[in-house]
């Protein structure tokens, strides 16, 4: 539907209803309306800090080919925070690459991990445990997006930093 379409409708019902269709733009609508909603303009048009960190994808085929990578990331192009994708293969794999990153990094680096849904519990707390002491600043989505128990239940069993991502789409959530 066209903006005229809803100019006299909740915009909250039209964010809903675009939840339903399209989470992800669903979603950036709704923290648009809520972040008016609280702090109005004076939020929008607060000014932006002079240096706005960004974060890299720090990619590789291989244990030493992902090092390489953080360490052209961080030492020669000044990145601070590093993302990693996981899943998808076998967990031991994976954690063979955050260790070579987490040894390539510059001082004061640190490795965001993203496992886009793609694990079990099994595999999560495996990899979790297993770079508890790396420098890691959250492991990102580990389960689909409505596995809030196995969430819970991994919470409990680690000190890994957690986060969700595809699961948070409102206030609420």
């Amino acid at each position: 539907r066209g903006l005229a379409a809803v100019k006299n409708e909740d915009w909250r019902t039209v964010v809903g209803e675009m939840m339903a269709r399209a989470p992800f733009l669903g979603s950036g609508l709704a923290c648009a309306v809520e972040t008016l909603e609280r702090g109005g303009l004076d939020f929008i048009a607060a000014p932006i800090p002079k240096n706005v960190p960004l974060v890299a994808l720090c990619q590789g085929a291989t244990p030493e080919q992902t090092a390489r990578a953080a360490r052209e990331l961080t030492a020669e192009n000044g990145y601070t925070t590093l993302k990693m994708k996981v899943g998808g293969r076998a967990v031991q794999e994976d954690i063979e690459k955050v260790e070579a990153v987490a040894q390539a990094l510059t001082p004061g680096a640190a490795i965001r991990i993203d496992a886009n849904q793609a694990l079990s519990y099994e595999d999560a707390l495996t990899l979790c445990r297993a770079v508890e002491d790396l420098p890691i600043e959250l492991i990102e989505q580990p389960f689909g997006i409505d596995d809030w128990k196995e969430m819970r239940k991994l919470v409990g069993a680690t000190r890994a930093p957690l986060m969700l991502d595809e699961s948070i789409s409102t206030a609420d959530d």
